[in-house]
């Protein structure tokens, strides 16, 4: 397609603050004469934008270095420069790409763009391209770079080179690895909710201060102090979390509509959780377990939280259901064990010793084409799921699968 300079395309690949590199990518007619006019080699021979080489050097504006960077021929008139990921370089270099001509646009506008203008690089590189800005980890950024290249693109290729009927079985034993992280998966790019539940006064809204690192809860002594829900985001090992505080729940607190309002929106909440922390006092010798409790949660993941551990143990916690006897001890107040307790919570929720270079399934779409070929009844049925799982364009554009963009 014939494009004026105005129609070199930019924008910005990697969200805001998940990573110490940014990705920005180029695309269009003259965006090698951008680039050479923007970039300068350490190499002291000419800059050479071929398909698949990458160059080191500087972003310089009029002679005024901007940031070391490095710059990926990804193919013809289509480049990737990798820069540090603090968000006024990324705002100085688009900008100065901008002067120079290229339009900006929102990356899931230029990945389409793209996708439609080529078609010749897989729904997977586009899909991994398109939730990019929206990780909202470390981890989860490195993974979706990954699936770009290696990663789900690679094990797709290794499919249709070993083919289907070569051992289907095989083939359909790795589908469910990659089904069985797909929670995970979907953890560390969107984040999730982990709400706090328990009896009043167990020190829930200490341990979600604790956790944020801020007070985002009023503390006091005065039982059921939080009638409503509290929620904080906040970073919790390799994880992304929205941290809920809940009123206590009790069976007896009930005299007034606003306890009951309170102990109904609690259940309510707990239907959101991906984990739930049921935070008990470990300095009373027994505690009330609302009897909506354990069934509300139904088949969410536990974790039971004996807190304030800094004062004598009086818990019998053989008397406890038997879903709740194990579980780790902290002090909120003190903030101890709280290394631990994110060490458990990355345990109960699956991502703990995740590879970022591992392959895994990341959208909707890929889990249902997953699905079904895990369950292909022939090698003929499996090659064409193969297919349009790694789909990469070529001739029959009436055949396009668009990315589904939704989580898991």
């Amino acid at each position: 397609m014939s494009e004026s300079v105005s129609e070199t395309r930019a924008a910005v690949l990697t969200g805001k603050g998940t990573a110490a590199l940014a990705t920005l990518q180029l695309y269009g007619s003259h965006a090698a004469q951008l680039i050479h006019s923007v970039f300068r080699s350490v190499s002291s021979q000419p800059a050479t934008l071929d398909p698949g080489s990458i160059l080191l050097g500087t972003i310089h504006d009029d002679g005024q270095s901007i940031d070391q960077v490095t710059v990926g021929c990804e193919d013809r008139n289509l480049f990737a420069i990798h820069c540090h990921g603090n968000p006024l370089i990324v705002e100085q270099i688009m900008e100065l790409l901008q002067r120079r001509g290229a339009t900006l646009l929102p990356a899931e506008q230029l990945l389409t763009d793209l996708w439609m203008d080529r078609g010749r690089l897989s729904a997977i590189a586009i899909e991994a391209k398109l939730i990019l800005p929206r990780a909202m980890t470390l981890l989860g950024t490195r993974l979706l770079h990954h699936q770009i290249e290696g990663g789900l693109s690679r094990k797709i290729t290794s499919w249709q080179e070993r083919r289907a009927r070569d051992d289907l079985p095989a083939l359909q034993g790795e589908c469910r690895e990659l089904l069985a992280q797909r929670l995970p998966v979907k953890y560390l790019i969107h984040g999730c909710t982990v709400v706090l539940a328990g009896p009043p006064n167990s020190g829930k809204s200490t341990l979600l201060n604790c956790l944020c690192g801020q007070d985002a809860a009023v503390v006091t002594d005065v039982q059921g102090t939080t009638r409503d829900w509290i929620e904080s985001p906040c970073h919790l090992g390799s994880l992304y979390v929205t941290v809920i505080d809940t009123a206590g729940l009790d069976p007896e607190i009930i005299d007034h509509a606003i306890d009951r309002q309170a102990q109904e929106q609690t259940l309510a909440v707990l239907k959101r959780a991906d984990l739930v922390l049921l935070v008990l006092d470990n300095s009373r010798s027994s505690v009330k377990i609302h009897p909506s409790l354990l069934e509300t949660i139904g088949q969410r993941p536990l974790l039971p939280v004996f807190n304030k551990s800094d004062l004598p143990p009086r818990l019998d916690r053989g008397k406890l259901p038997c879903e709740l006897r194990g579980g780790i001890p902290v002090s909120a107040r003190n903030n101890e064990g709280v290394a631990a307790l994110i060490a458990n919570i990355e345990a109960e929720l699956g991502v703990k010793g995740i590879d970022a270079k591992t392959a895994v399934c990341f959208t909707e779409r890929q889990e249902a084409l997953l699905l079904q070929l895990q369950s292909a009844e022939s090698s003929d049925e499996a090659e064409e799921l193969i297919r349009r799982l790694g789909w990469d364009g070529g001739d029959d554009g009436g055949d396009r699968l668009r990315p589904t963009l939704g989580p898991l």
